[in-house]
């Protein structure tokens, strides 16, 4: 899933979580007044912030907008209103759920989603050496994320023949 995050009085926020912690609570004691509440619930009707909720569900819309652009351009949509349709709610399903942030979207469920998935054993055979990588920073004792930057390079050919290459690099943060 695509899980945006926010950095709040020292912790970082799954805007997921939050919002079904809020959607979680509002369903229980929507209709109870503040004084109704059972404890410990009374006092933590309190720590919801709205202004946070807002800022999060803006992040969401944001998330879910930028996912489905890129979607849009990597499905070659064009004018087809149902691969365009499929696009949009992939991207709402990769945002909008009630998965963790670790969760690991299997083949199965990335083909549920609408995702490409190829079984072409050469692209496979590329995933190897990612998957390696992962699977040895699973065991570090902090987690860290990995921030993938692609920027396309222009369309023309220089004056030597040879094509620019796109810039591409990786950083890993905690």
């Amino acid at each position: 899933p695509i899980d945006p995050q926010i950095r709040y009085k020292n912790f970082t926020i799954s805007c997921a979580t939050y919002e079904d912690a809020i959607s979680e609570f509002h369903s229980k004691y929507g209709k109870l007044n503040p004084d109704e509440l059972p404890s410990p619930f009374q006092q933590m009707s309190g720590a919801f912030d709205p202004i946070l909720y807002k800022e999060f569900d803006n992040l969401a819309v944001d998330t879910i907008q930028l996912a489905f652009k890129l979607l849009k351009k990597s499905q070659k949509c064009g004018d087809d209103s149902q691969k365009t349709r499929g696009a949009i709610m992939t991207a709402l399903g990769l945002v909008k759920n009630s998965k963790s942030h670790s969760h690991v979207i299997d083949i199965e469920e990335a083909l549920e989603l609408g995702l490409n998935i190829s079984k072409n054993p050469e692209k496979i055979k590329l995933l190897k050496p990612f998957k390696r990588w992962v699977v040895s920073n699973l065991g570090e004792e902090e987690t860290k994320h990995i921030i993938q930057s692609f920027y396309p390079s222009k369309k023309h050919t220089p004056t030597n023949g040879k094509p620019h290459k796109a810039e591409s690099k990786s950083e890993v943060v905690s």
